[in-house]
C-alpha cells in the first residue's frame, strides 16, 4: 500500500523584532544624514549672505572717503597712524569748497580758491561748506575719516581748531582702517570688517583701493 504524507507547511507574517530594530536603525542615519546636510546648507547660506552684506558695507564705506580724497592733493592731507580704534589709522584731510553764495571753487589764477570741508556728505554749494557763507573764516577747515571703539567708521568735519563739528556714522562692524602713500600722488585704503551670522559663525572681509589725488 502506498502511503502519501502530507506535512504541514506553516506561513510566517510579520516582522520580527529585530527586523524591526533594523528599520528603525536605517531610518534614524537616513535623518540624521538629512538633518546634518540641511544644518550645514543652512548655515552656508547664512554665512555667504553674511559676507555680501559685510562686502558692501565696505565697498560703500570706501567709496564714500574715496570720493572725497580724491579731491585733495598732496599738502593737504595727514595719516595718522594707529590712532584710531583697535590701533587703526586716522586719515584727515580738505577738500576744494565754495564758502560765500556765488563763489567758485576755482581762484582767479586758476588754482583752487579754498580748501575746506562740507559739513555733510555729498554737499556741493556753500550752504554746506560754510557756516556763515563768508570766505573770511574758515568754518569747517577738514573732513576727517576714522573708527571709534564701537566699530562704527565716522566721517567727522573739524573746524580750524581741530574740534569736531559733526560726526556720521559710515559703516558699523569694522575692524580696521590703514591709508598708506607709497608714492606721490596715490594713497592706498586698506579696510576690515567682522560680522557674525544668523549662525553664530564669525565672518571676516577685507578690500583695498588706490585713491590717485589732484594735480
Amino acid at each position: 500500500m502506498l502511503v502519501i504524507q502530507k506535512k504541514n507547511i506553516h506561513c510566517r507574517s510579520g516582522v520580527s523584532f529585530v527586523e524591526l530594530l533594523m528599520g528603525f536603525f536605517i531610518f534614524a542615519v537616513l535623518m540624521g544624514a538629512l538633518s546634518t546636510t540641511f544644518t550645514t546648507g543652512r548655515e552656508s547660506w547664512m554665512a555667504t549672505n553674511t559676507q555680501i552684506q559685510l562686502q558692501e558695507n565696505l565697498r560703500l564705506a570706501l567709496t564714500k572717503v574715496s570720493s572725497e580724497l580724491r579731491q585733495s592733493q598732496v599738502g593737504q592731507g595727514q595719516i595718522f597712524d594707529g590712532t584710531g580704534g583697535n590701533n587703526s589709522d586716522v586719515l584727515r584731510f580738505s577738500i576744494p569748497i565754495i564758502c560765500q553764495a556765488g563763489g567758485s571753487i576755482m581762484g582767479a589764477t586758476g588754482g583752487v580758491a579754498y580748501w575746506g570741508a562740507p559739513l555733510t556728505w555729498g554737499c556741493t554749494d556753500s550752504s554746506c561748506m560754510d557756516a556763515d557763507d563768508d570766505c573770511t573764516t574758515l568754518d569747517y577747515a577738514a573732513v576727517q575719516y576714522s573708527i571709534n571703539n564701537n566699530a562704527q567708521f565716522i566721517r567727522s568735519v573739524l573746524n580750524a581748531n581741530n574740534i569736531a563739528v559733526r560726526n556720521e556714522v559710515i559703516a558699523r562692524n569694522i575692524l580696521d582702517f590703514q591709508a598708506v602713500l607709497p608714492a606721490s600722488g596715490v594713497i592706498n585704503l586698506n579696510m576690515s570688517g567682522q560680522l557674525t551670522s544668523d549662525a553664530r559663525r564669525v565672518v571676516t572681509e577685507q578690500i583695498d583701493t588706490n585713491v590717485y589725488l589732484r594735480n
